[in-house]
C-alpha cells in the first residue's frame, strides 16, 4: 500500500509554474532481518516485508514523519 500526497499546480503572475503539485510517494513496508538461509537470499539479510495492516496509528506516524516534513520543504 502506497501514500500519495499531490497538490493543485502553482503559477505566478507570469505563467511560471512556481510549484509542480508534486510532494510525494511512500510506501508502508519495514525492513526486517532475514532470520534464515534461503536459495534467494543468505542470513542476515535486510528484507523490505509490507506492513500487515495500516489502521489509525500507523497512519497517523506516516503523516507526522513523511508527509508533513515534505510538505514543508516543498
Amino acid at each position: 500500500m502506497f501514500r500519495a500526497a499531490v497538490a493543485r499546480p502553482r503559477d505566478d503572475s507570469n505563467g511560471q509554474v512556481v510549484f509542480d503539485g508534486k510532494i510525494g510517494i511512500w510506501d508502508f513496508t519495514k525492513q526486517k532481518v532475514a532470520l534464515r538461509n534461503s536459495v534467494n537470499r543468505p542470513k542476515g539479510t535486510l528484507e523490505t516485508k509490507n506492513l500487515s495492516t495500516v489502521d489509525r496509528a500507523v497512519y497517523k506516524q506516516y503523516l507526522l514523519e513523511h508527509v508533513i516534513p515534505a510538505i514543508k520543504r516543498k
